[in-house]
């Protein structure tokens, strides 16, 4: 009868290959670590929308299971975003639970936490970062139009904005309409809203110039 022996040093280097030989057959065993292929947005990226998710693809199958908001996190410098993490295939996404922040940088970390089926963890915890797009704020009138008699005196014109500034913004404006100068003094200008606030103000004078006439119009337009 033959035998055939199998030495320890062998042995060692057929597991290191990933095969064990065991009484001629072979068995394969996963030793290998899942990686991080690419990610979406990726690393460094700019002006991403504010509706975006963010994603990673793995070189293999990982656990669902272990794929959530403790081993895939979305933070900036106001603190973690909430969201939810769901799985398809080798790709992992974080869709947050309501739209980013503009112009601002958000750092993505994956942790070891991570595994595939054969139980491997990440090689090492996975973190890149992107930043949001600048969003201008939207700028227009209080009120779509107001009535005013002409013996009045002034009038004030009030001017909004969507969202503050940490800058004041000045808006240009035009005047038109069937009111000329002997009914106002208004003519051409700007408009500035102050850093950190959310309205401005236009005022001007009515004329009253004792005639009678037909109701006469002062049209503002906000320009850019």
């Amino acid at each position: 009868m033959t035998r055939t022996r199998l030495h320890a040093g062998r042995l060692a280097a057929l597991c290191c290959a990933g095969l064990l030989t065991l009484l001629g057959g072979c068995i394969s065993l996963d030793i290998v670590a899942p990686t991080v292929v690419s990610t979406s947005p990726g690393d460094g990226a700019l002006g991403i929308a504010l509706g975006a998710a963010v994603a990673a693809t793995f070189s293999e199958a990982v656990k669902p299971a272990l794929l959530n908001t403790a081993s895939f996190t979305v933070v900036s410098a106001a603190g973690p975003v909430a969201g939810a993490v769901t799985v398809s295939g080798l790709t992992a996404t974080f869709t947050p639970a309501q739209a980013l922040a503009p112009n601002t940088t958000y750092t993505v970390t994956l942790t070891r936490d991570i595994k595939d089926f054969s139980g491997n963890a990440l090689g090492a915890a996975v973190s890149w970062s992107f930043t949001t797009a600048t969003v201008l704020p939207s700028v227009a009138f209080t009120q779509a139009a107001q009535t005013v008699n002409e013996g009045a005196g002034s009038v004030t014109v009030g001017v909004t904005l969507s969202a503050a500034s940490p800058q004041n913004v000045t808006v240009p404006f035009l005047v038109s309409g069937t009111g000329g100068g002997a009914d106002h003094d208004l003519a051409d200008g700007t408009v500035t809203i102050a850093a950190g606030s959310l309205t401005g103000q236009v005022s001007f004078n009515l004329l009253d110039d004792v005639l009678d006439e037909p109701n006469e119009t002062v049209i503002l337009t906000l320009t850019t």
